[in-house]
């Protein structure tokens, strides 16, 4: 080669050095980042982006490790690769497992290595958040679906400023979306309805209250219309330490074996069971408690209340014991019920347990919905955590199968007594279901309940039989209903009786009548014979 090509070729080569910048040396590495060029932060771009960024030194690393996340959640990535700065600028092309898919937002960062490739101990820098970006195509004239939430999780406790995150699961890009919270899971009580700002944001940095309990949710826009609300979840935000109360809900099943038997032809009372008018049934007290998957509602305000939130109660390692457990920051009235309509599981026996099959004992009620009324924090026990507990029993007796439910054709009058001159106290109507307790032995008389009142149906035994043939179950027989104690007759409303006008014991008894405990009339009541 020339002295004159020679020349020429040093000063291309210094000219390359240059250009490409010389290496850094080890002890640059741990304060040294990346800083990104292409795509801008924010930008929407195709499937497969080309990335270009340089270094905050004059020098340049060994190598970069480009990384690729989703959503900005933390991940294992959807890429981890080392790239050379003379490999620069990088396109993205994906592979089997990590494409990129359209619609998305997706994060990217960079970290400095240098002696990967040399055989010595690697040096590594911090690893950089570049910037954001999004697949397109931006959705336009598509049927918007629903968002799903990433963070916080369902029940998070939050004590400081924190980034709601979620993704859209279709194919497109909406322009924005609409962020709701509420006070209440049916989002009636409404806190704050927002719109992202930021072009295409998936997240919404957000604080509250101290001592708030919250649902939120989200939906998709493409500026002109909205699509469906995502599922919802609730968090609590605390920052002070004296803000939590529990509400905890058991369901034990009341141990009762009679529940049903008329009490006149029992001569002995099992454990657990009492006398209620003319029948048996669970005292409320002596009960089981492996029961599971009930529903629990919670509502603002004093019974009849619900929507605020529902729990099923589960095993809780801490108490050991099966229960649904409210966290509520917020002091005040609040309503918890169960319904007797739905299924849990007895655990005791292995089954499955229709709760209409049975009866409230505690709270006693006749009404397919149980409830206690909370105040907080004055029902509240105070524990060594600071926290105040609130521990609730709804207690449940299963129904013997001697009872039965049929419905009724006609409108009956339903009597205090079983006969025809006894004063009605209420209908049974007709296309309702009546609960058919006892029968009488030498008339078509029926005991039945209406509102908490055992009262008398004069239902002849055909119709109970054509009833149970058409609407079953098939193991359900007249013959299965046991016989009521017939109680005192009637007067006849011709007659006067003295003794009439004592409503209380006491005064029936001293005047020398008859005191009729609550078996057949509201509170009681007093007759000459």
């Amino acid at each position: 080669m020339s002295p004159k090509r020679t020349r020429w070729f040093v000063l291309a080569l210094f000219i390359t050095t240059l250009l490409a910048g010389c290496r850094c040396d080890n002890s640059v590495i741990p304060t040294y980042f990346g800083i990104g060029d292409t795509p801008t932060d924010g930008e929407v771009t195709s499937l497969t982006p080309s990335f270009s960024w340089h270094g905050s030194d004059s020098c340049e690393p060994d190598e970069y490790i480009f990384r690729i996340e989703e959503g900005g959640i933390p991940t294992l990535g959807l890429v981890n690769t080392n790239i050379s700065p003379s490999n620069l600028p990088y396109t993205y092309v994906g592979g089997v497992g990590s494409d990129l898919e359209p619609g998305k937002s997706y994060t990217w960062y960079l970290t400095a290595v240098n002696g990967s490739n040399n055989g010595d101990p690697p040096v590594f820098g911090p690893k950089t958040e570049i910037g954001q970006f999004f697949t397109g195509p931006v959705c336009s004239s598509i049927a918007l679906v629903a968002p799903e939430l990433l963070d916080p999780e369902a029940t998070e406790w939050l004590s400081k400023e924190h980034l709601f995150k979620w993704s859209y699961p279709s194919g497109c890009l909406p322009i924005s979306y609409e962020v709701q919270f509420a006070n209440d899971a049916g989002f009636t009580d409404i806190y704050l309805t927002t719109t992202t700002t930021e072009p295409y944001a998936q997240e919404l940095l957000m604080a509250f209250p101290d001592c708030s309990s919250m649902f939120w949710r989200v939906r998709a826009s493409d500026g002109t219309n909205f699509g469906p609300w995502s599922t919802s979840r609730d968090f609590h935000y605390v920052i002070s330490e004296n803000c939590l109360n529990v509400i905890s809900v058991k369901l034990p099943f009341d141990k009762c074996d009679q529940t049903g038997e008329i009490a006149a032809w029992t001569q002995t009372l099992n454990n657990g069971c009492q006398v209620e008018g003319p029948i048996i049934v669970g005292e409320g007290i002596y009960a089981h408690f492996a029961v599971t998957d009930f529903k629990v509602d919670l509502g603002s305000g004093p019974c009849p209340s619900t929507g605020l939130d529902q729990k099923v109660g589960e095993y809780n390692p801490d108490s050991y014991y099966y229960e649904a457990n409210f966290d509520v920051v917020k002091e005040g009235t609040y309503c918890v019920s169960i319904s007797k309509n739905q299924i849990v599981r007895d655990l005791s026996q292995e089954r499955n347990v229709d709760l209409m099959d049975g009866i409230w004992t505690n709270p006693r009620t006749d009404q397919v919905i149980a409830e206690r009324t909370v105040e907080l924090p004055a029902d509240g026990v105070l524990l060594n955590s600071g926290t105040k507990l609130v521990q609730l029993q709804f207690m449940w007796d299963e129904i013997e199968r001697t009872f039965l439910s049929i419905p009724l054709d006609y409108t009956y009058d339903c009597k205090l007594g079983p006969q025809k001159i006894c004063p009605t106290y209420d209908f049974a109507p007709a296309g309702e279901l009546i609960t058919i307790l006892a029968r009488d032995r030498a008339s078509d008389w029926k005991l039945t309940e209406i509102n908490g009142m055992l009262c008398y149906i004069n239902l002849p035994d055909a119709v109970i039989e054509e009833n149970l043939a058409e609407y079953g179950p098939e193991s359900a027989s007249l013959e299965d209903l046991g016989f009521f104690h017939p109680p005192d007759p009637c007067l006849d409303p011709g007659q006067s009786d003295s003794c009439a006008v004592h409503t209380d014991r006491i005064s029936c008894s001293g005047a020398g009548c008859i005191w009729h405990p609550d078996g057949t009339r509201v509170g009681g009541y007093c007759t000459s014979r």
